[in-house]
Order: C-alpha cells, then structure tokens, then sequence
C-alpha cells in the first residue's frame, strides 16, 4: 500500500506531484488534451520506485482521466493494466510505456515522459533534451540541451517544479 492508495483522485495526485525527485526517483509527466493550438496543463508525478510508478499508472490513471460510469472506462482501465504491469516487470523500457500509455488514452491526456530521474538529467529522449534546453535558454541564457551537471542539478530541478 502506497501513501496515496486511500485518497481521492485530487488528493493522490497532489501527493505525487508534491514530492521531492530527489527522494523519488521515478517520474512521469503526462499533459492533459487540449484542442490545438492550446497546450493542456502538465504535471510532474513522483515515485520511491519503478514499482510504485507502475502501481500509480495502473491503479490511479483511468480514475483521473474518465469517470467510472463511461462506456470505455473498463476497457481502457484493462489497457491501462496491462501496460502497467509489463512496465513493472521491466518487459518494456520506461519511454514505450509512456507511448503506450499516450496510445491508449489519446485524445484525454499524454504521457510525455516516464523514467528515473537520471533519465531526466542527461538522457537523449526527446522529452528530457527539450526541458533541459529550455531551463537552460531560460535560467542560463545558454543554447544547450546537453545533460544537467551538479552545479546545476538545484537549479533544475527548481524549474522542473515551476513547469508544472
């Protein structure tokens, strides 16, 4: 049992976004659907462990994103399973979950980023790449998207809790 098993939707999902990456490791940010040319609102979540970010995704996900009483809910709640579970026994890599994840509730939200926090610090995915360019374009006036170095982890790290 996870801190946020027994809360309400609102509730679980400020628990994980409020961590410290630091701490929990393992991440996702997933991006409400919002009608071009808007942009939905992001939100980084946090996790002690692969295990537990699987637990999230599997357990919480179809309740945040469609009320149970909708006709796919069951469908798209067994989907949403079993990609969660073949993410937590590693049978697929972090960022094809998040595809995954995307595919199935397109059209409701996206799964931009799903790892550890390594992955969020010098990883070449395109997710990784554009908010490590971006924080450094806008805290370091720099054209870089290369890995975030110890005297910048802090600051990164800042911003990533400001972007959500």
């Amino acid at each position: 049992m996870y801190e946020w098993s027994d809360l309400g939707r609102g509730r679980a999902l400020a628990v994980v976004s409020g961590r410290d990456p630091r701490e929990h490791r393992w991440g996702m940010f997933s991006r409400d659907q919002a009608p071009a040319p808007l942009v939905g609102a992001g939100t980084f979540m946090w996790f002690a462990s692969r295990e537990e970010a699987a637990a999230f995704v599997g357990e919480r996900v179809p309740d945040m994103l469609l009320d149970p009483a909708e006709p796919d809910y069951a469908r798209l709640q067994s989907a949403t399973r079993e990609i969660a579970d073949t993410f937590a026994r590693e049978e697929v890599a972090a960022a094809d979950a998040a595809v995954q994840l995307t595919a199935v509730w397109m059209g409701a939200a996206s799964f931009e980023w799903l790892g550890d926090l390594d992955d969020l610090l010098t990883g070449s995915g395109p997710f990784p790449t554009r908010l490590r360019a971006d924080f450094f374009a806008r805290e370091r006036d720099a054209d870089q998207e290369g890995p975030v170095g110890e005297a910048d982890a802090e600051d990164f790290l800042a911003f990533v809790r400001r972007t959500t």
